[in-house]
């Protein structure tokens, strides 16, 4: 692999605020990933795809790799089997080969995408060294990605505006912007289920210390098998003597350091338990900042403050040990 400060960006857009999935450091191990954005060649491109980014940093601090990620919506299953080749073909005409890193699950299972059709998630991984990475970013013509052994499974695809390099660039952006994770993360996940129809995941609870009380804090993860999408649980304990109803629907607003405000909404009559069910978005925005949290209760607003980033630093440990195990 080629050292970490090898990796050179070319001139990179802007704007891809929302792009970080997560940046985490485990066993070792950094691994900064994106969320995925959609490529199409035009209307009439007949596969597009999702493309997501994954950096790893290696436990040595100087061992580096990439990892692209192409998950097609296809009308049928196909998993690509591991040890296929994905080429893409350069604006120089030279070609970048890597291979399908991992074995698909043989078990998926169709789902209905936001267009309304009955699709399957057919996955490629790549992996790349920092140099060949520099070179896709560069620009590429078009890509040639095997499905199967058969001379006659594979996908080739073309790129007249520069839609697979221009995309990757962006994700690249937003790894390069991650910075380094706070610290080790360490296990907070407590319980697994895969159900029929959903797949979730419990965090355990962690405390915060705000001014007035101690609160607990935990969150879980919901992957939704029939659409391919993904929700979150966030549950804020007061842990105290006050017997405090919270009516549904009741605003929650959250300062953060820099005065901005978020505000959701309680999502269950409960007494002394915060029931949100907050954006991914929202999550993210909740790891960074949060100064003090204000609840409207029958007995008039609660307030409580953070020293620091006490609360923020939970949310963001509890959201990516959710993250080491999320589906998608």
């Amino acid at each position: 692999m080629t050292a970490a400060a090898a990796f050179i960006l070319m001139a990179l857009p802007s704007g891809a605020q929302n792009l970080l999935r997560h940046n985490y450091k485990y066993n070792g191990y950094t691994r900064v990933r994106t969320e995925r954005i959609w490529v199409a060649s035009g209307k009439t491109d007949v596969h597009p795809f999702w493309m997501s980014l994954e950096y790893i940093l290696f436990p040595d601090g100087k061992s580096d790799a990439w990892i692209v990620e192409l998950d097609f919506e296809e009308a049928s299953s196909v998993n690509i089997p591991k040890g296929v080749n994905l080429g893409a073909t350069l604006n120089d005409s030279k070609v970048v080969n890597s291979k399908q890193m991992e074995s698909p699950a043989g078990d998926k299972r169709a789902f209905v995408n936001s267009s309304g059709k009955r699709v399957y998630w057919n996955v490629g991984k790549y992996l790349y060294e920092t140099s060949d990475f520099n070179r896709l970013l560069s620009g590429v013509k078009s890509i040639d990605v095997a499905t199967g052994w058969n001379p006659d499974s594979y996908i080739q695809k073309s790129f007249p505006n520069d839609e697979f390099a221009s995309n990757l660039r962006k994700l690249a952006e937003t790894v390069k912007k991650a910075g380094k994770p706070s610290g080790e993360l360490v296990d907070n996940v407590a319980r697994y289920a895969d159900n029929n129809s959903s797949k979730t995941v419990v965090s355990k609870t962690l405390k915060v210390e705000g001014a007035s009380l101690v609160t607990g804090v935990n969150m879980n993860y919901i992957y939704y098998k029939s659409s391919n999408k993904e929700d979150y649980d966030l549950s804020i304990r007061l842990n105290d003597s006050a017997k405090r109803l919270l009516g549904f629907d009741i605003p929650v607003t959250f300062t953060f350091a820099d005065g901005s405000i978020l505000e959701m909404k309680q999502q269950r009559d409960t007494y002394n338990e915060v029931v949100l069910y907050p954006t991914a978005d929202q999550v993210k925005q909740l790891s960074s900042g949060v100064r003090k949290m204000s609840i409207v209760t029958e007995a008039g607003t609660f307030t409580e403050t953070f020293a620091g980033d006490s609360f923020s630093s939970v949310i963001e440990a509890l959201y990516n040990s959710l993250q080491t195990v999320a589906v998608l």
